[in-house]
């Protein structure tokens, strides 16, 4: 239950105002920038999927431990 906790924990980062997206993603230049994180317009759903598509098999696993 806590991944998905951190998982909304991280949409929520996407959907909050320029300041924290300063922080995480770096939707000008990071290895994100093209991909649907990055899209303000996109549905939140459709945000978070491409969140998940883009972690690694580590990444996922850290999220279920904390």
């Amino acid at each position: 239950m806590k991944s998905v906790f951190s998982l909304l924990g991280a949409v929520g980062l996407l959907a909050t105002p320029a300041r924290s997206r300063e922080i995480f993603p770096d939707c000008a230049k990071g290895p994100l920038a093209n991909n649907t994180v990055c899209d303000p317009k996109a549905k939140p759903s459709d945000r978070a999927a491409a969140l998940v598509k883009a972690m690694t098999i580590d990444e996922k696993l850290v999220n279920l431990v904390e």
